[in-house]
């Protein structure tokens, strides 16, 4: 019955720490996998596909986040 307890205290204290949502830029690579997500960046960045077509397939709605995924995918500084 004690470790029961101390489990529900430790959710508590786990439920209490934050806003509890991910990192949607860390997120990314997962989603889509960081290898085709870099390759659907740096298309676009060059030229070859549209940026319509990027948000898209990235799941990604404003440049501002286009560019800042790119970031944090390294491949912009």
């Amino acid at each position: 019955m004690a470790a029961y307890r101390e489990e529900q205290e430790r959710w508590r204290t786990l439920k209490g720490r934050g806003s509890g949502g991910g990192d949607f830029y860390r997120s990314l690579g997962a989603r889509t996998s960081k290898r085709f997500a870099r390759a659907i960046v740096s298309s676009t960045l060059e030229g070859l596909t549209s940026f319509p077509d990027a948000f898209r397939m990235l799941g990604v709605r404003k440049a501002a986040t286009f560019y800042e995924a790119a970031r944090e995918l390294g491949i912009m500084a």
